[in-house]
């Protein structure tokens, strides 16, 4: 073993937890797009989004997603690699009311196919 290895901090499990956040991503990043519009939200390796253009691009997407009948609590598998596509995926789905189910499309197609059966 590496003695110059550090293991990572871990929380201490018997300290007392503040109040559960209760706000859910879509109203914090709603609420972000319409005080700060112009800053940077989203950094990926070829594109950049800001909270205005993420917002923007998510309600568009939970818009697509109620129009082709998804509902509240549904399960909503998004398969692909960390991109910023990804992210206004993730949050546009959440927006609609749904699960997101996110899948990295790097892993093996049978594991791709549990975690989506899993997830119902």
């Amino acid at each position: 073993m590496n003695s110059d290895r550090r293991d990572p901090p871990w929380p201490d499990p018997t300290a007392v937890l503040g109040e559960p956040i209760t706000d859910s991503v879509t109203p914090l990043v709603a609420a972000r797009a319409q005080l700060q519009p112009d800053s940077l939200a989203v950094d990926g390796a070829d594109t950049t989004l800001t909270y205005g253009e993420l917002w923007s691009w998510a309600l568009t997407h939970a818009h697509s997603l109620r129009a082709h009948g998804v509902a509240t609590g549904d399960r909503v598998a998004i398969v692909g690699r960390r991109s910023v596509e990804f992210v206004v995926a993730l949050v546009g789905t959440m927006h609609a009311g749904a699960v997101a189910v996110p899948i990295d499309s790097d892993l093996p197609l049978t594991r791709q196919r549990v975690m989506a059966r899993e997830s119902e």
